[in-house]
């Protein structure tokens, strides 16, 4: 089910009211590649990867009941920086870059549920090999159950063109967090995270993030065939987070990356239909491996 979560690409932000800009860096330590039954193969590689984005409503409306009404502007990209040794045969790429752009629709359809719809494009390639292949459309729409006022859920679904035709895949939603001085946050959209964090003061808050996975794709070409480079990492991590004044919070933290994915498929939906076939298990990682990070969020 990994290589289907890469091959979606349809980015989902929600927010209540507010722009963001976030940037953070990531660093995942040299470890040993493996087979799926964990047995050791030659090579290993380290991963270093940016990441920022910015979330810029065009138009935004509060009703009675504190939903909203909301049009904006989502800009988002990646960059990755592979350092493999020995996996000259695997196909892998030594860079990546992810870039794009999407409109989002935000709108109320009645005093519990929420239309939330997305298109974009964006730009999904190793810097060596720019071609029109590896620019992808995603879009979609979830209609979100404001179940709780801190609980919120939804279903719908998204198309993508990643493996070469459009296809429509169903997307699930995921928001919950319980504040105060205990803080507890569950989120599925961009990515999949959850965290619990402790608040010793205005100034500093301690931040565990139990669960954490995404991940970075690009399209390649392979002895002129396109094909579609995927990487996913599953972590866990502590990081102290410094709020400067009311909007900017600057964040490091340290952990472990337990899983760290690589994988070079065919673009096309036979590949992708015996992806639900196979075990969910990536046919070969990278082991466990020491994780730092370090990043900065900014709320207008």
């Amino acid at each position: 089910m990994q290589r289907f979560i890469l091959g979606l690409l349809f980015l989902l932000v929600y927010t209540k009211n507010s722009a963001q800009n976030y940037f953070k860096t990531d660093y995942t330590s040299t470890s040993h590649y493996v087979d799926k039954n964990g047995e050791k193969v030659d090579g290993k590689g380290d991963m270093l990867k940016a990441q920022m984005g910015v979330l810029v409503p065009l138009y935004v409306k509060q009703h009675a009941n504190k939903q909203i009404t909301m049009w904006a502007i989502n800009l988002s990209g990646a960059y990755a920086k592979f350092n493999h040794k020995d996996l000259a045969d695997r196909n892998f790429p030594d860079e990546v870059i992810n870039a794009n752009v999407a409109g989002l629709y935000l709108r109320p359809i009645s005093d519990r549920w929420s239309l939330l719809a997305s298109a974009g494009v964006g730009l999904y390639a190793d810097p060596d090999q720019l071609s029109a292949d590896a620019i992808l459309a995603s879009g979609g729409a979830v209609f979100i159950y404001h179940w709780l006022e801190n609980f919120d859920v939804g279903i719908g679904a998204g198309v993508s063109n990643a493996f070469g035709v459009p296809m429509v895949m169903p997307m699930v939603y995921l928001k919950w967090k319980k504040d105060g001085m205990y803080e507890i946050s569950a989120t599925m959209m961009n990515s999949v995270e959850l965290a619990a964090s402790v608040k010793f003061t205005d100034f500093l808050k301690l931040r565990l993030v139990a669960f954490e996975m995404d991940g970075i794709t690009s399209v390649i070409k392979v002895d002129d065939t396109s094909m579609i480079f995927g990487s996913n990492s599953l972590r866990s991590f502590l990081s102290p987070e410094f709020n400067l004044g009311k909007k900017a919070i600057f964040h490091f933290g340290a952990g472990a990356t337990w899983m760290r994915s690589a994988e070079v498929q065919e673009r096309s939906l036979k590949t992708l239909f015996k992806s639900f076939s196979e075990d969910d298990k990536p046919n070969s990682y990278f082991q466990p491996s020491l994780l730092l990070n370090v990043g900065f969020k900014y709320n207008f």
